[in-house]
């Protein structure tokens, strides 16, 4: 009787193929006959991979080498990588991980490449950097580097075959958008500049030479798509909408964009807008649809994901393809919108329920940040628990649902929290990259940590398996990749603890701060009873600090110094705009009243001592140019009722930036407890063995001592505040219903109602 070794290959092939994955590969190890035939039977694998992972909706790497090209042991490695992925994924075990610092530079934006490449910007007040590292070796070799003018606020990145292309916002003195291509030149990774666009700054989408944006030349009212390769431009509808209506109106800021379909969606904080693409290039878009978010629903992180291709050789395409749009709100809840393949909203808002503290805990886990797995399958969001700000932010991985029925409201399953025995400290301001296809989460820090975390091992695919070299440039530079670039930051950033002391500032200095306030186009205003002489102005040091070049990674950031000294950017979270506020002038028998410029755009301010979080913002009807005629012989009460829309307050930051600020400032009094306390707690002085018990045992310790993070309702009052007689913040609110949320977030159920003056 014949034994199945001896069996003929196709019938050997036709039995595998009725078999599981872990009968296949028990079966390979009865004899080296079996080896052999099951090993070469690329027929095989490749039903084995159709079966168990394309059927099944597990995402392939999908920068695999062409089916024609690999052999037998490839294809079983795809498959081995993606099962070996669904088990890491809900395993408790720790993460392998690899460490790289910067010292002294903090991390802004990191992007990871093909699964090999780890690109990152990071920078100091000194210097700014774009670095490439090869990840597949040694975590210390930098292949390519450039310096840059001003820190990387933000950054896109589109990877295809015949070329990489990074576009990324730089805060250098006048902000631009640069970009890059990356490659190789004569066997030379090389990172060259082939653009820049002057002015445009936070980008949104980068495809083709199609580049979104949501400021250009300081205006955040209208998002724009630019052809960086032609100059066209093509702006959409306007952020805010000046309507009739007396009530308030919220700043609509612009958070994220994508082409889907025929589609330009963009994501705002009030709602997201359907815009049907022009096809025949830039030049004008159609508003489609608009979905108002619910009243009081404030978005403050959007992202896109579709479920609009298949797996190339193992699938067809999609049928009813859907776009996922993922929202956070500034409570930290997470959401989801879908759209279809008509531009139609689909079902109501759905609500993700993220696990209370991770998976185990009671108290409610507030999303922090998140971002999309390369594939869309997953999703990583860092959570912290709003009323324990002592316990360490951590990062869950969850699953997300694409090919769900559209009566199924559940998109988001399978929540695992990963352990973080071998990651960073999440407290400072982590950005992050996830290839969930591959299982390596990057993650960098403020704090200059840089950290490859990799859910399966590196050799889990052989050489060869997937296209992970980079291509060929086939652009030419504009300048030497190692050509010297000096930082070109603010004169502030210069000068900012010479301009806090209590001195005068002197007229040459004055003029240098104050250059970027001028009106565009040689525009000239003048009204009696209003001046824009800076140097007679009371309050120049409240404007003089300009808007954070590092986001919250800002030196200027600090929980006690950042919100006392700018205006500016006290405007810009407060209100949620994305411009540059430039001041125009100011009353000269009241110098709290200050008319501000976004863009073109005017608005006006009232900022009144003791009003330190919550102060009226009013943008004019008018253009600017029409200034001269709406302020001349009006008084304040015309002008309230017919020249202004109040803009809604909403909130310093956000409830979960807040809790981000208390998680870096827990972290340190805590530490400075430890290190000063001449009875310390015995604790591991290693706060990554701390418990959650711990922290919290070690953060009322902390406070009995004395030793408190900052918290702006317990501040210090200040001359002004006391000149104006307000014993505390909460004085100057009395008669206005609010609450306190977070960490000190005013909520408002009555606003003030008399005009601002």
């Amino acid at each position: 009787m014949a034994s199945l070794a001896t069996a003929p290959f196709d019938v050997l092939s036709a039995i595998c193929k009725c078999l599981p994955f872990h009968d296949i590969v028990s079966l390979r190890r009865v004899c080296k006959n079996l080896q052999n035939v099951i090993s070469t039977d690329k027929t095989l694998w490749a039903h084995v991979l159709k079966r168990d992972i394309v059927h099944r909706n597990i995402p392939l790497v999908p920068y695999r080498q062409s089916f024609e090209l690999v052999n037998a042991p490839i294809v079983e490695s795809w498959t081995r990588n993606a099962i070996s992925l669904q088990k890491a994924y809900k395993s408790t075990r720790c993460l392998s991980v690899d460490q790289f610092t910067t010292d002294v530079r903090a991390i802004t934006w990191v992007k990871l490449i093909r699964g090999r490449w780890c690109l990152f910007a990071s920078s100091n007040a000194l210097e700014s950097r774009l670095s490439l590292l090869d990840i597949s070796s040694s975590c210390d070799r930098i292949c390519a580097e450039v310096l840059l003018s001003g820190p990387v606020m933000d950054g896109q990145i589109e990877q295809h075959n015949s070329g990489i292309v990074v576009a990324l916002s730089v805060g250098s003195r006048e902000r631009f958008v640069q970009i890059f291509s990356i490659g190789i030149s004569g066997n030379i990774v090389e990172i060259v500049e082939i653009h820049r666009i002057p002015g445009a700054d936070r980008t949104l989408f980068l495809r083709g030479s199609i580049i979104g944006v949501a400021v250009l030349d300081g205006d955040d009212s209208n998002p724009t798509l630019i052809d960086w390769k032609t100059g066209k431009l093509c702006a959409l509808q306007p952020s805010i909408e000046l309507t009739s209506k007396d009530e308030p109106i919220y700043s609509s800021v612009c958070l994220s964009m994508t082409v889907w379909k025929q589609f330009v969606v963009v994501a705002f904080s009030t709602e997201i807008r359907v815009y049907i693409f022009p096809p025949d290039g830039i030049c004008a878009a159609t508003l489609h649809r608009t979905y108002a978010s619910p009243d009081g629903f404030q978005m403050n992180q959007a992202i896109f994901i579709c479920n609009e291709t298949g797996d190339g050789d193992f699938s067809e395409g999609i049928e009813n393809a859907l776009l996922y749009i993922f929202r956070q709100d500034r409570y930290g809840d997470m959401s989801v919108q879908i759209l279809n393949e008509q531009g139609e909203f689909q079902l109501e808002t759905i609500p993700c329920d993220i696990p209370p503290r991770g998976c185990g805990g009671s108290s409610r886990s507030m999303v922090l940040s998140m971002t999309a797995g390369l594939t869309g399958s997953k999703i990583c969001l860092l959570y912290a628990c709003p009323h324990e700000p002592e316990v360490p932010p951590g990062l869950m991985v969850a699953s997300i649902n694409r090919h769900m029925h559209i009566d199924n409201t559940e998109i988001c399953s399978d929540y695992q929290v990963l352990p973080d025995a071998n990651l960073p400290f999440l407290h400072f301001w982590p950005c992050f990259d996830f290839d969930d296809s591959r299982g390596i989460l990057i993650i960098g820090t403020s704090r200059g940590e840089l950290c490859i975390s990799r859910f399966v091992p590196k050799d889990v695919m052989p050489q060869g398996s997937v296209m992970e070299e980079l291509p060929r440039l086939t652009i030419g530079a504009k300048q030497p990749c190692l050509s010297p670039v000096a930082l070109d930051l603010p004169i502030y950033h210069q000068l900012r603890e010479y301009l806090h002391n209590d001195i005068v500032i002197p007229p040459l200095i004055v003029d240098d701060l104050v250059r970027h306030w001028q009106l565009p186009e040689d525009m000239s205003i003048s009204v009696a009873g209003w001046s824009s002489d800076w140097h007679r102005f009371k309050h120049l040091r409240r404007w003089i600090m300009p808007s954070l070049r590092w986001g919250r990674l800002d030196p200027e950031f600090s929980a006690a110094g950042f919100w006392r000294y700018s205006s500016v950017n006290k405007i810009r979270f407060s209100f949620g705009f994305c411009g540059e506020p430039c001041p125009v002038m100011y009353r000269e028998d009241d110098h709290d009243i200050v008319i501000f410029r976004i863009g073109q755009r005017p608005y006006m301010l009232l900022e009144r001592p003791g009003q330190q979080e919550h102060f009226p913002i009013a943008l004019f009807r008018t253009s600017l140019s029409e200034l001269p005629h709406v302020l001349q012989d009006l008084d304040p009460g015309d002008l309230h009722r017919n020249h202004l829309v109040y803009i809604r307050d909403t909130g310093f930051c956000n409830t979960q930036e807040w809790n981000q600020l208390d998680c870096v400032a827990h972290f340190d009094y805590i530490v400075q407890y430890l290190t000063e306390c001449a009875d310390p707690i015995g604790f591991e002085p290693n706060p990554k063995e701390w418990t959650n018990e711990q922290w919290s045992t070690l953060n009322v310790a902390a406070r009995e001592a004395g030793f408190k993070p900052y918290d702006f309702v317990e501040r210090e009052l200040t001359d002004d505040n006391e000149d104006e007689g307000y014993d505390s913040i909460r004085d100057y609110y009395e008669g206005c219903d609010y609450e306190i949320i977070g960490s000190g977030e005013f909520v408002w159920d009555t606003p003030p109602e008399e005009p601002f003056w």
